[in-house]
């Protein structure tokens, strides 16, 4: 019999259960921290709030039963990975439901918190790595950053990911002792002088590596809005398919938002929003003058 206790917020308990004995090692405890901001393993918990309930099964299916999964799946002793898929969609509703979003956007701390925005595959952890390595800025979190509004327009960091993650060949120079490889995939865990405090965020910038490119400029208010609004949802990560063939839909909750464009539209009367394009080292200078 295997049990796991995730708490998010401070306040929210999922429960990984199952019939079989799951591997749980330092590897699988590092891919729950690399895709679930603002979380930690605690021992058990009075309260669960959310069941994820694995059988060991030939027949692979899920069943939603609001509050609890079930899912048939043959595992052969070891977490699947689209449990830590499922669990972020799961814990990304719990953060919207409370008015707080989790940001597909690392944010790194130059002279203040700059969120880095973009697409997988833009470049926001190696940007990130660089500015951690060669020009002594700390990372606040490595992937997803869960951010607060505040009345006035202000923007707060307030958790993230403290692990790195990304394709082993893009991130093979920044050596870790403790790194693991998964799926041509490496995650490494940030030491704690590395990690950058929760804070107000000063600057938001959409970035993208092109070695061929090199652009600079200030996002005008409206393109702003209508480029930042998905990624401040996490449109992208929202559902996860389960079993190849079954879907747990990440739908947000009613008006939030309704929420968001109210809130973007004060904080965004504040915050520059810049996009850079360019090599690693171009985008890199950029963000320091920011």
């Amino acid at each position: 019999m295997f049990k796991l206790y995730i708490l998010v917020h401070g306040k929210f308990v999922v429960c990984l259960k199952s019939k079989s004995n799951l591997n749980f090692g330092y590897k699988e405890k590092l891919l729950f921290q690399a895709y679930i901001p603002g979380m930690r393993i605690i021992k058990t918990s009075d309260k669960v709030d959310f069941v994820i309930n694995h059988i060991e099964s030939d027949k692979r299916k899920m069943i939603n039963k609001r509050k609890h999964i079930i899912i048939y799946d043959k595992w052969q002793g070891k977490i699947s990975m689209d449990i830590y898929h499922l669990i972020y969609s799961i814990v990304r509703i719990h953060y919207l439901n409370r008015k707080l979003f989790p940001i597909h956007a690392a944010c790194i701390n130059s002279d203040g918190l700059i969120l880095l925005v973009g697409h997988s595959g833009s470049g926001k952890t190696n940007i990130a790595l660089q500015l951690l390595d060669k020009n002594k800025k700390k990372i606040f979190s490595g992937d997803k950053t869960i951010i607060s509004f505040a009345s006035n327009g202000n923007i707060k960091a307030i958790a993230g990911i403290n692990v790195v993650t990304g394709l082993t060949k893009d991130i093979k120079h920044f050596n870790n002792k403790n790194k693991i490889y998964y799926h041509g995939r490496s995650a490494f865990l940030l030491n704690e002088d590395k990690i950058a405090s929760p804070g107000r965020i000063k600057a938001i910038v959409l970035i993208k590596i092109n070695d061929g490119k090199k652009e600079f400029h200030k996002i005008n208010f409206t393109k702003a809005l209508h480029t930042l609004y998905p990624f401040f949802l996490d449109i992208v990560n929202a559902d996860t398919i389960i079993c190849e063939k079954d879907i747990f839909m990440g739908t947000p909750p009613k008006d939030i938002q309704k929420y968001l464009i109210q809130m973007l539209n004060k904080a965004l009367n504040k915050i520059p929003v810049y996009s850079i394009t360019g090599s690693r080292l171009y985008i890199v200078n950029k963000i320091k003058n920011i």
